[in-house]
């Protein structure tokens, strides 16, 4: 699957897939929970329904729907370039298509339920889309618009602001009542793009204060083939020297890093934090990380023949190594 991705064809044709996959969902999530439950979402989807409402129901949601996104992509393609545009006319078609000639489907009725399910499905629609650089139409068009040019503001946040205001047209047009449910829709719409998207980018900072900095430097080192930061620290209390390392591995290697620091310097104090995004020299993904990091210890290994161990061996080794250590200093 990954040499086929290599490909920038098939790289191009996956992500029209996962697009039409993300439209399919996000129309479905209105046939299931949000029309059949009254619940008018945020997004230009919701908009829809209300300039529908306007008008008498002269026209109908999708093609209104359908008719704000054609303005906006002849607004917005010259920016975002062809292949992108192709990507968003593809999830507009099928998410327009999915409202319009889909029968709606009564799962449940109740509108607390339908509005969590609901906003769950929209976000991961939304997530899928974003993921491989397209979208479905809608406020998310406008939100990667605006992410192209302030990358700082994530996508899920611009669609919450967007979503926002037209759950206020919406209070003004249905009531207060549905419109909460609607915020509830929105808000766990945006957290489950957020998290479709920085889910498996996230990552975890560790700052480790201790005395013995080189064999905590030379654990991780050996255990995880990472480059470690070693910053000048001082204690306000005591006013002793110390050295603070620094070191990003991935969420599934923070407890092995947790066991190895603990076993190389019992005294030391290590706390962590949720890093979301890299850039610069020293960035991190995991895939360069791990994978690339596999095959140049799997080179190395057939050129010079000298590690005899493999990774997981090498680990149980440190760790040995390191009880040996602390048993001949508390005999000491």
């Amino acid at each position: 699957m990954r040499k086929i991705l290599a490909n920038k064809n098939y790289r191009y044709i996956f992500s029209m897939i996962m697009v039409v996959i993300g439209g399919l969902i996000i129309g479905m999530s209105f046939k299931m929970f949000y029309t059949p439950n009254e619940i008018t979402p945020g997004g230009f989807m919701g908009l829809s329904t209300i300039i529908s409402n306007w008008i008498g129901g002269a026209l109908s949601t999708a093609i209104i729907y359908a008719f704000i996104n054609v303005v906006l992509f002849l607004l917005t393609t010259k920016f975002l370039g062809v292949k992108f545009a192709i990507l968003t006319l593809l999830g507009v078609t099928v998410t327009t298509l999915t409202t319009q000639f889909v029968p709606n489907i009564y799962l449940t009725d109740d509108k607390l339920l339908a509005s969590f399910l609901g906003g769950a499905m929209n976000g991961l629609g939304l997530g899928l889309a974003f993921w491989v650089g397209g979208s479905t139409g809608g406020s998310d068009f406008v939100a990667v618009l605006v992410n192209k040019f302030f990358p700082k503001v994530k996508n899920g946040q611009c669609s919450f602001a967007i979503n926002a205001i037209v759950i206020i047209l919406s209070m003004v047009t249905f009531g207060i009542h549905l419109s909460l449910y609607a915020i509830i829709a929105v808000f766990i719409c945006g957290q489950t793009c957020d998290m479709v998207l920085n889910g498996s980018k996230s990552l975890r900072a560790f700052y480790i204060i201790c005395d013995n900095d080189k064999e905590v430097s030379e654990v991780i080192l050996q255990a995880f083939h990472r480059g470690v930061t070693r910053i000048e620290a001082q204690g306000a209390f005591s006013n002793k020297e110390k050295k603070m390392l620094l070191c990003l591995v991935s969420n599934q290697q923070a407890p092995l890093m947790k066991s190895l620091v603990k076993e190389a310097d019992p005294n030391s104090f290590v706390f962590s934090t949720t890093v979301f995004e890299t850039m610069g020299e020293g960035f991190f993904a995991r895939e360069a990380s791990v994978r690339k990091n596999k095959i140049k210890t799997a080179h190395s290994t057939l050129k010079n023949q000298t590690c005899k161990y493999s990774r997981k061996a090498q680990i149980k080794k440190t760790k040995f190594k390191l009880c040996h250590r602390n048993r001949l200093k508390a005999k000491k």
